[in-house]
């Protein structure tokens, strides 16, 4: 086996990357309320596009990193549109988990006190960045397949570095997509229920005017 520390970093930085660069804009989004298109579009369809345009966002990030790696000599055995789609389906489960972080969250501070320490830093060191998942913990596993990370950087090592194909990656591809559904929907029903309890709340505003009415 000629792969050196160089080659078994490269599929951790790429997924690492792509992680960063979709799920904080997807929060920010989110939080920022830019999305103007809520008066036109159902939630499921906004959510759907936001995964899409990630998607497609994914696959200019994750074919540029592959140049950059191909340019630095890093080795490359497997098929190449094996690791863009499974960094393209990273970036738009990152995604989707920036969503469900941002229907629960109540503002930036809220939304960086969870992305920060229960997001980000475990999974730099739980989703075989630097060390495999053969060396983690057994305990420990449960939590690395709660990052979406950890799939893709198990799928593009075996792409890139031992060659194999849909036949094998399949299975990290299909996690992926299952890891965006259950975001999805989670993240659906949680703007929902938002919703649902702003329209049954009655109006503080009406109260007080009532209330004054009411005063001799």
């Amino acid at each position: 086996d000629d792969t050196d520390m160089r080659d078994f970093m490269a599929p951790a930085i790429a997924g690492l990357l792509i992680f960063i660069l979709t799920l904080t804009p997807s929060l920010m989004a989110k939080l920022n309320a830019v999305d103007r298109c809520a008066g036109r579009y159902s939630i499921g369809e906004r959510l759907l596009a936001q995964c899409l345009s990630a998607f497609c966002i994914g696959i200019v990030l994750s074919a540029t990193i592959m140049l950059v790696l191909g340019a630095f000599g890093i080795r490359m055995v497997g098929d190449l549109s094996v690791s863009i789609i499974l960094l393209s389906s990273l970036a738009m489960a990152s995604a989707a988990l920036g969503q469900l972080i941002a229907s629960f969250a109540r503002g930036h501070r809220e939304a960086m006190m969870v992305v920060f320490p229960l997001i980000f830093y475990p999974a730099i060191l739980l989703s075989g960045i630097v060390l495999p998942l053969t060396s983690i913990p057994d305990y420990l596993l449960p939590i690395s397949y709660l990052f979406p990370l950890t799939y893709s950087i198990e799928g593009v090592r075996l792409s890139m570095l031992n060659g194999f194909g849909w036949d094998v990656c399949w299975v990290q591809a299909a996690a992926l997509l299952v890891y965006t559904m259950v975001c999805m929907t989670i993240a659906w029903w949680a703007e929902r229920r938002s919703i649902d309890d702003h329209a049954a709340s009655p109006d503080d505003g009406d109260i007080s005017e009532g209330r004054a009415d009411r005063a001799p």
